[in-house]
């Protein structure tokens, strides 16, 4: 069985300011703009908070999993461990995909289908439903990111999931050289998708571009996820060698870490080094100190921590579901032509329109995780032996 550890409260705030910072990401790119690249890249170089996810996600999984999978008394450990993994994150994605297909469905059910955008047509793609359902959707077989686009990187995660219990023994008998070694090996993979996969993806619409950064998503998601949740996986060897802890572990290198990844995602540098200010974050975090764990501990992020990843699956749909409303109270087609200025159903302001967006996401992740997705683990776990 898996021995009981304390529980990380100081990475589950983490996971939610994250989840947070990635409802900025979006509310600032499709939501209602609100400030430009020509003012600062920190706000466009949000999406890397997914690649934070990954490595605490693999920190995470060795911190409960490893002696799990290193006690030789154990049998059926994979499929144990891949069925309490699926029953975390399969119901909300197929839930939140339902009600994507639900809300396109109803669009062509009333005849207005024609409504329907060149771009919301390839997202809304019923032939991409196989790999949605079957977790496949970062795996290179689709042209554009499709339907619930968050979804994506919970593929990745399921890939990682599937690697991880064959990297777990390994990778516990790495010395700090050879976790070294392997980081700097990630350090070269990281670069190889951003100066090599990035530029050379394919671009199924003119706006997009191919650049050489790490937003890479329905294409070769599934390796960026790997190689974070790798990366993560050599954070917690540092971590059990308690390396440079009283260093790493006080505020005053956490809130310096904090601000150099700020200057440089402010300056738009290469996204190859970003993943390593995070390992940092997490080891940082996950070692805390007096001040950073009275921080952490407060009850509001702790609770945005249990509600993240209801809050991450949800805050697109919930774009979705008011731009279908809206393309049912159409009377005609809508007009090509340059992007209109935000407004839904009259609320034009910016302002409003965020603090509306941000808490109506926040509420409906807190429903979500109450009454979809914790309940549906317990349910999945309870069919069999629970872990």
């Amino acid at each position: 069985m898996i021995q009981n550890k304390t529980y990380l409260n100081n990475a589950t705030a983490l996971r939610g300011i994250a989840a947070l910072l990635v409802v900025v990401f979006h509310g600032n790119e499709i939501i209602a703009p609100f400030i430009g690249t020509e003012t600062t890249f920190w706000f466009r170089k949000l999406y890397l908070m997914v690649d934070l996810f990954f490595i605490l996600s693999g920190f995470i999984m060795c911190y409960v999993y490893e002696s799990f999978f290193l006690d030789s008394n154990q049998a059926n450990k994979i499929g144990v461990f891949l069925k309490a993994r699926f029953a975390r994150i399969y119901p909300l994605h197929f839930i939140t995909l339902m009600v994507c297909v639900g809300c396109v469905g109803i669009t062509y059910l009333i005849g207005k289908g024609e409504y329907l955008g060149v771009v919301d047509k390839a997202i809304n793609d019923f032939s991409a439903l196989p790999t949605q359902l079957l977790l496949l959707n970062s795996a290179h077989l689709d042209t554009v990111f499709k339907w619930n686009i968050p979804s994506w990187s919970i593929s990745a995660e399921w890939i990682a999931y599937l690697i991880f219990p064959f990297l777990v023994k390994p990778f516990s008998k790495f010395s700090l050289p050879q976790t070294f070694i392997t980081i700097f090996c990630i350090t070269l993979l990281y670069a190889g998708l951003v100066f090599w996969i990035s530029p050379h993806k394919f671009i199924l619409f003119p706006f997009l571009t191919a650049g050489r950064d790490l937003d890479l998503t329905y294409d070769w998601g599934f390796l960026r996820g790997i190689l974070g949740f790798t990366l993560g996986m050599c954070v917690y060897r540092l971590y059990v060698a308690n390396f440079l802890k009283s260093k790493v572990g006080s505020d005053v290198f956490l809130l310096i870490i904090v601000a150099m990844y700020s200057i440089y995602s402010h300056f738009n540098f290469s996204d190859v080094l970003a993943p390593h200010f995070f390992a940092l974050i997490v080891l940082s975090t996950v070692y805390g100190s007096k001040s950073m764990n009275r921080f952490y501990m407060n009850p509001i992020l702790q609770k945005l921590g249990d509600w993240s990843f209801s809050i991450y699956m949800w805050h697109i749909v919930l774009f979705s579901v008011v731009m279908s409303i809206k393309v049912w109270l159409m009377n005609a087609p809508p007009v090509d032509g340059p992007p209109e200025p935000p407004n839904y159903f009259g609320l034009t302001s910016t302002g409003g329109i965020l603090f509306i967006y941000f808490v109506s996401t926040i509420s409906i992740g807190a429903l979500s995780f109450r009454y979809i997705e914790k309940p549906c683990r317990i349910w999945i776990n309870g069919l069999g032996k629970k872990i």
